[in-house]
């Protein structure tokens, strides 16, 4: 299922599994952790949000990279978008429109907006600035 890419897209690196990490969290109740303890959990959990939004954005936008490249020369360019939409939307189980709406987004923030994106993953803050 993983091709050895790392989050950071790298070959070579240590595959990353985001089942685990499903498995990990789905029974977390906070339980046994002080007040302190439960905010620092919540701040990491945001991290991770952002992480996994930045990480589908960047497989979205090479799955669609990808479907363009091994499409026909003579299938339209509107029938590639359409077809890697519906199969984002499944990925995500999201109706067609959401999975349009998914695409178009990766797509800006990857190619467009790498100040954004670099948000997201934590590189640096909203305002451009180091964390």
């Amino acid at each position: 299922m993983y091709d050895g890419y790392s989050a950071s897209g790298h070959a070579g690196h240590v595959p990353v599994d985001p089942s685990m990490w499903v498995e990990s969290l789905a029974g977390h109740d906070g339980a046994g952790l002080t007040d302190a303890e439960c905010i620092d959990q919540l701040r990491e959990l945001e991290r991770l949000k952002a992480a996994v939004a930045a990480a589908q954005a960047r497989i979205t936008e090479a799955f669609d990279r990808s479907q363009r490249v091994a499409a026909p020369a003579s299938r339209p360019a509107n029938e590639v978008s359409r077809s890697v939409a519906c199969q984002v939307a499944l990925a995500r189980r999201e109706s067609p429109s959401r999975g349009q709406q998914h695409l178009g987004v990766s797509l800006g923030l990857v190619r467009d907006l790498p100040q954004t994106h670099a948000a997201l993953t934590g590189e640096t803050s909203a305002s451009g600035e180091p964390p």
